[in-house]
């Protein structure tokens, strides 16, 4: 079986879709052996500076090429590779219109991840997301949005994402943090204008009523980008900047530790079409709070692995934040049981189980 896969980005950027497109080609490279499949892997924009292609590629079955942002090479190149492929792999909803124009006896699979898809499509997106055959969404809510939005009968698949298969517990020591000693709320995003809808004030806005309650609480932001000035002029005005810390960026050598030092972990964005930042807490036994919106309420199991609060209320945020600090038995528990879901139902295994089932069909 030949597989043609398209990806926006791989091995040189980080985040989420790159760490589901990392997931998916290591869960080929894996079945490829089993189900003898050779894969070609296209990706738009990767340099090939990263050394990390070997870590993640290893069975031979894999060929992997990258086009430095070169779209005209990577279109030509896609289409004349889909001449040979049986089955084509949209890895981004901005590459849908490439199937119209592809080797019509190849089945043709779509990705799609979150706001990308929440809206009305243009003609020739739409024209390529009605010509494949089936189209993999990271939840029901990325799939129910893209239909509110589009006249489409594409058969769907829920296809959640999941860690890094090489993510895990790093070691480290104390003296690598930027922690104060005190309870802490952990919170990991870009702060980046564009993605204000991950609601980092939100949280900010919180914290005096939090800290009425927990006088040692403190709010570390771990993450970096051009929104900071204005959420650490926001936590001055408040009077609540000696208890927000921004940490910056923080490489993933460190970061696993600051999931193990903290006893929350929060996102109230609305925005999510997943959120993995919630796997990363719930593989450290960490309880969640998000807000009811988006994808996060089918990864966050409300009452039982965090708490779901209502979207844009720093008051009902507030509740829930003081509800967890002050209950450390409701904290383990929600965190042992968000440990739990993430190993049956968002683990590497399970991910590579699924998209073996889904390239072993028609």
């Amino acid at each position: 079986m030949q597989i043609l896969l398209l990806l926006t980005d791989l091995f040189d950027a980080t985040g989420g879709i790159q760490t589901f497109n990392r997931s998916f080609v290591k869960a080929l490279d894996d079945l490829s052996v089993k189900h003898n499949i050779n894969v070609k892997v296209l990706v738009l924009n990767d340099t090939g500076k990263s050394s990390l292609s070997a870590k993640y590629i290893s069975s031979g079955n894999i060929e992997y090429k990258y086009f430095s942002g070169n779209r005209f090479k990577f279109f030509i190149h896609a289409l004349k590779e889909s001449a040979r492929a049986d089955k084509v792999i949209f890895g981004h909803i901005n590459f849908s219109p490439l199937a119209v124009l592809m080797n019509s006896g190849a089945k043709k699979y779509l990705t799609i991840y979150g706001i990308e898809a929440w809206k009305k499509l243009n003609y020739f997106k739409l024209a390529g997301v009605r010509s494949v055959n089936k189209i993999l969404s990271i939840s029901v809510y990325t799939k129910r949005q893209i239909k509110n939005y589009n006249e489409i009968i594409n058969t769907f698949t829920i296809f959640p994402c999941t860690l890094d298969p090489f993510y895990q517990a790093q070691p480290g020591v104390d003296e690598d943090l930027v922690l104060p000693i005190g309870t802490i709320i952990l919170s990991v995003a870009r702060l980046d204008p564009r993605e204000r809808y991950k609601n980092i004030d939100l949280v900010i806005k919180a914290l005096p009523e939090v800290l009425k309650n927990i006088p040692d609480a403190y709010y570390v932001i771990v993450g970096e980008g051009t929104d900071r000035f204005r959420l650490e002029l926001l936590a001055k005005n408040l009077g609540v900047r000696d208890n927000v810390i921004f940490a910056g960026f923080i490489p993933d050598d460190l970061l696993s530790l600051y999931y193990e030092s903290c006893d929350i972990f929060i996102l109230p964005s609305t925005g999510e079409g997943f959120g993995i930042v919630f796997l990363e807490a719930m593989y450290f036994s960490k309880p969640c709070i998000g807000a009811n919106a988006g994808g996060i309420p089918e990864v966050i199991k409300d009452k039982e692995t965090g708490i779901l609060c209502s979207p844009n209320d720093s008051t009902s945020l507030s509740d829930s934040i003081i509800k967890l600090l002050k209950d450390n038995d409701l904290r383990n528990k929600m965190g042992k049981k968000g440990k739990e879901r993430f190993e049956s139902k968002f683990g590497f295994c399970s991910f590579k189980e699924k998209l073996g089932n889904i390239i072993c069909e028609f």
